[in-house]
């Protein structure tokens, strides 16, 4: 199988070792960019997704190149599932130095060709690392205050500090096969004219088209932009690969698609409406393209278009602060890949004392053979994150009078005033008391240690479906680690391994078994009884028949990963049984036969 690696690049050229102790007070290797290779490609973030040659693809140097192991994954798949999940989930739009960089896009491509297992945590933690001291804190600010000048003076135009914002981009736009994805919609020319119909889109789908239109006016204007853009590039994709099956299906649980298009008022019906259903495909919920309405997108196309056309232009960028004065000039960090243009501290730390999300959990289990062909539940343990019993997730003592930090007031920071070569800038800090979580830390939950989840052992019930094999994953949501201050929980995700049989054999979904007959019955025919996964079969032996001959019994195979109604089919092998010993009477029988046979 194709094995898996992580590029790791050092966009300072060795700057970071020599200058990191000084500058932020802690030593600091590495500034990564990470790109996944795989395939003979590099999958990186530039511009946005994009595809480049192993080692060439940004101007810096590979630092560490990390195995990751062996995917089971295509080409066409990757590709597939960047364009419809991750391009539109990572843009230059929502590029953050600090929280969505390009080592987090390198994370979610190892993710998916890995079944999920991803790059190491230090890569993607390193902005929270670096900037976790004193001085860091301070120079978090600084770098939060010029990307938002960056962006004001570029018109508003995305990237921030992204050094490898302009890579896939004009001339090398070639790189990015993805741009196309989650862009903003094409401008078009006001008042447009209605779109004709054509005659091979039904009147219910232009009827509710229209309908879905009107239920859409309640929705905000962005909120409007935002489901009508997406729509249309989706539209413009399977218009342009109507045959193509990776743009005839969108997966349900996309979070970019659902929070633009389902969750806006009149885009489920909208989506309806221009052909698309509820499906399910290799036992996920997707919505696919439905055969009659693949190749009539022009017309929806174009009512996206004409829908875009009649809302008003974007609204400016927000105006930046005053410009701060900018200190003696450092040694060139190119943005600082996934350091740069990091969130302010007051964002970070309302995050930290926020509801956060469980992590994710992945284990192997062997399931039953049988419970492999067919599904069925079985229960799992596993060891995982519980809300603390001691103070009931809330990480604080119950007889708490007041938990706030008496040093910070309650924020989590408090200000430090830092002289600079060009005069006195006040800043924000976090707070050294509580460590940012704004909770007097005498009032801490001694149980949990203030973490509101303790790990315990737990029973999962697991719904196996039909056919699955080893290899394959299964993902139960809601079943990982709880989340921390009433956030949700991660998923668990379980690397199917299959028992094995003695009396089956298994390939794919297809069983092999063997029968024995004897000589007699081989050259005469008979019919024989054979067991198969869900019960006895009769098939009819033929005369004449060869040792080593293998019969097919259709339909009594394994059931179809996702397609529970088709079936693999049954071979048997036939074995002949020669007699060992023949009397002498069987034996001068035997040669009048072969001397008949002769004749």
């Amino acid at each position: 199988m194709p094995q898996v690696q992580a590029y790791v690049y050092d966009i300072t050229g060795g700057m970071a070792k020599m200058i990191s102790m000084s500058l932020v007070g802690k030593q600091i290797d590495v500034v990564p960019h990470t790109g996944i290779v795989v395939f003979g490609k590099e999958y990186f973030f530039g511009s946005g997704p994009c595809i480049g040659v192993p080692g060439q693809s940004v101007p810096a140097q590979v630092a560490q190149v990390l195995d990751l192991g062996e995917t089971s994954k295509t080409p066409d798949e990757l590709e597939a599932y960047i364009n419809s999940v991750l391009a539109l989930e990572h843009t230059s739009e929502n590029y953050s130095l600090m929280t969505h960089n390009c080592n987090h896009y390198a994370m979610d491509v190892a993710k998916f060709l890995l079944n999920g297992k991803g790059i190491p945590e230090w890569i993607v933690n390193i902005a929270q690392d670096a900037l976790s001291t004193p001085q860091g804190a301070g120079l978090r600010t600084m770098i939060e205050q010029a990307d938002t000048m960056m962006r004001s003076q570029s018109g508003g135009a995305p990237g921030g500090m992204n050094p490898y914002g302009n890579v896939g981009t004009g001339a090398g736009a070639g790189l990015n096969p993805f741009g196309h994805v989650g862009s903003a919609a094409p401008a078009a020319a006001p008042a447009l004219a209605p779109v004709a119909k054509p005659a091979g889109v039904a009147d219910t789908f232009s009827e509710g088209l229209e309908d879905a239109f009107d239920e859409m006016k309640s929705a905000s204007v962005e909120e409007k932009r935002a489901c009508l853009s997406t729509l249309l590039k989706v539209t413009q994709n399977l218009e342009k690969n109507p045959d193509d099956p990776k743009f005839r299906r969108i997966k349900a649980d996309n979070p970019a698609f659902s929070k633009k298009v389902i969750d806006c008022a009149g885009g489920t019906e909208a989506l309806l409406a221009a052909g698309w259903a509820p499906d399910t495909h290799e036992g996920e919920d997707v919505w696919a393209m439905c055969e009659a309405n693949a190749d009539q997108q022009k017309f929806f196309r174009e009512n996206f278009e004409r829908e875009l056309a009649k809302l008003p232009p974007p609204p400016a960028p927000t105006p930046a602060p005053a410009p701060f004065a900018a200190p003696a000039p450092a040694p060139d960090f190119g943005g600082m890949g996934g350091m740069g243009g990091m969130g302010g501290r007051q964002r970070q730390q309302q995050q930290q004392r926020g509801p956060a999300k469980g992590s994710d959990l992945q284990c192997d289990v062997e399931f039953p053979f049988a419970t492999a062909c067919f599904g069925g539940e079985v229960p799992v343990s596993i060891r995982r994150e519980e809300p603390c019993s001691t103070c009931d997730g809330k990480g604080i003592k119950k007889d708490a009078t007041s938990s706030s930090c008496r040093q910070c007031g309650g924020q989590g920071v408090v200000l430090q005033v830092m002289q600079t070569p060009l005069g006195v800038m006040q800043t924000q800090q976090v707070c050294p008391a509580c460590q940012g979580s704004a909770i007097d830390p005498s009032c801490l939950c001694g149980s949990c240690r203030g973490k509101g989840t303790k790990t315990e052992g737990k029973e999962v019930s697991v719904k196996v479906p039909p056919g699955c094999d080893n290899g394959n994953q299964l993902r139960v949501r809601g079943e990982g680690d709880r989340g921390t201050r009433g956030g949700p929980a991660g998923d668990l995700y379980i690397a199917v391994k299959v028992a094995g049989s003695s009396e089956f054999q298994r390939e794919g979904f297809d069983i092999y078994t063997e029968s024995s007959v004897s000589a007699w019955d081989a050259m005469l025919g008979t019919q024989v009884v054979v067991k198969t996964i869900d019960g006895n079969a009769e098939i009819k032996i033929p005369g004449g028949t060869q040792p080593e001959t293998r019969m097919r019994i259709r339909g009594r195979g394994v059931p179809k990963l996702g397609k529970p109604g088709e079936r693999g089919d049954h071979y048997v092998t036939m074995k002949v049984d020669i007699p060992k010993s023949l009397s002498s009477e069987q034996a001068e029988k035997v040669k009048l036969l072969q001397a008949e046979m002769k004749k």
